[in-house]
């Protein structure tokens, strides 16, 4: 009752982060600074993204669960766009009660 569910969320999450820390096969972690978007090739970045995510992660746990947010910010003055592309291993989806509308926009 009451916040239940987040409970077995954040202890989900927990659980999948310490075993992925201690399966994790890659023991010297080397730091790698990803260029910014340059706005040309997307694809080419998200690629790049997950290269730098693998070199850093690699258990049982990264392999099955690992994926990847795009992120876009966009400056309304200057118009600059960034994207990135950040790791997640759980992905977590409210479920909604009865009570909940859905609003198509």
């Amino acid at each position: 009752m009451g916040y239940g569910q987040q409970d077995s969320s954040e202890f989900l999450s927990l659980l999948l982060d310490l075993l992925h820390e201690d399966l994790n096969r890659i023991i010297k972690k080397p730091y790698i600074e990803l260029d910014d978007y340059d706005g040309t090739n997307e694809e080419k970045l998200a690629k790049e993204s997950w290269d730098i995510y693998n070199r850093r992660n690699k258990s049982v746990i990264s392999e099955h669960f690992a994926g990847q947010f795009k992120s876009l910010l966009k400056c309304n003055k200057c118009n600059y766009v960034s994207i990135t592309y950040d790791p997640f291993l759980l992905l977590a989806l409210p479920i909604p009660d009865n009570n909940s509308t859905i609003k198509k926009v």
